[in-house]
């Protein structure tokens, strides 16, 4: 399958969202916490997940905001940017990571993955998404994964990384990643900017712009999460684990993988179990979406991050319907210089190879 139009090759949207709201989820919520929750706010359902007070004025993006909630408008989106498949991320819900409630944590990670199988994904039509797990409780994550990795349309497993402590190196997640292992699904991490004020308080609480806050989050808390993965040897431990780092550009990626060598060097007995450089464990097990693709523009840079990060690593994502989603006829302009066979890897080849997703050979 090829997209048709301005774009001339397999387009997988790595990082593509719905707008799922408590309207929707709490339909899919057991009891008790559904019953808690009507008791407790009515018929108003508000959003459940802590929030920073966040002020964003001139949130001017690239379009009205859209509201993407149906399998109906996931279809409209991908044949408006050509997009041949889709991995459905959620929105509110990238905030589960840091809600206090750890049961009521995994009830709604549960919710979501009921109201995506039952009202989004249509695996057919190209249309997958992820098991959403709630890291607080990685026993209750791990049977979820289990109990729903032969569902049909789910083709990963969604660690919300926001503001989730400890960072996601310790051991207390392993379950996690040994039943995503075992499943053969790959991990994919995603930050949420208001978790800002869970992960970084002090920092947070001296920001007083919206735009501060937005452009060093999302890199921060993966690059913290990445150091912990590698230094605590999680893929030592889980050598067929994907891990997918959603979100956060890619300049600051070969900026890691040096200044994790360069520190290795410095304090391998830190790092007892590693067996080859940190940037090697890169290179081999995590991968990265695209968007916002910094300096999209500029030819130079984008051939410069292609060389130095890689395709076999590299997937393209819009980030779509948020403010600020990458267009893929944009995207796939500014590749024009980038070899074919690497610039269908970008697009959409790599992400056929990791994702577990029915696709042509």
């Amino acid at each position: 399958m090829a997209a048709s139009g301005r774009v001339d090759v397999t387009v997988v949207d790595t990082d593509f969202h719905v707008n799922e709201d408590m309207d929707k989820l709490v339909n899919y919520l057991v009891d008790p916490y559904r019953t808690v929750y009507e008791r407790s706010y009515g018929d108003f359902n508000p959003n459940p997940y802590p929030q920073a007070g966040w002020f964003a004025p001139d949130r001017m993006g690239k379009q009205k905001p859209r509201t993407v909630q149906t399998e109906a408008d996931v279809r409209e989106a991908m044949e408006r940017f050509e997009l041949d498949y889709a991995i459905v991320q959620p929105s509110a819900s990238m905030h589960l990571g840091a809600h206090h409630h750890d049961e009521f944590a995994t009830a709604l990670a549960h919710a979501y993955n009921e109201y995506a199988l039952q009202e989004v994904l249509a695996p057919e039509d190209g249309i997958y998404g992820s098991i959403l797990v709630a890291p607080q409780r990685p026993e209750t994550a791990a049977a979820e994964i289990r109990s729903r990795r032969d569902e049909p349309g789910f083709s990963s497993v969604a660690i919300p990384s926001g503001g989730v402590h400890p960072p996601l190196g310790n051991r207390r997640y392993h379950p996690i990643y040994e039943a995503a292992s075992e499943a053969g699904l790959p991990v994919t991490m995603h930050n949420a900017v208001t978790m800002l004020m869970m992960t970084f308080p002090f920092q947070h609480r001296g920001y007083s712009r919206n735009l501060t806050a937005h452009a060093t989050l999302h890199p921060m808390q993966h690059m913290s999460h990445m150091a912990d993965m590698i230094v605590q040897g999680v893929p030592v431990e889980f050598p067929d684990l994907k891990i997918v780092m959603q979100e956060a550009g890619v300049g600051w990626i070969p900026f890691m993988m040096r200044r994790l060598d360069n520190e290795y060097l410095n304090h391998r007995s830190d790092a007892p179990t590693l067996e080859q450089m940190p940037s090697d464990y890169v290179r081999d097990q995590f991968y990265f979406s695209t968007q916002p693709f910094e300096a999209v523009k500029e030819t130079a840079y984008v051939e410069a991050m292609v060389e130095l990060v890689g395709t076999d690593t590299l997937m393209f994502a819009t980030d779509y319907p948020h403010f600020d989603f990458d267009n893929t006829a944009d995207v796939m302009g500014r590749l024009n210089q980038v070899p074919d066979e690497e610039r269908e890897k970008l697009a959409g080849l790599t992400a056929l190879s990791i994702f577990d997703v029915d696709h042509d050979e």
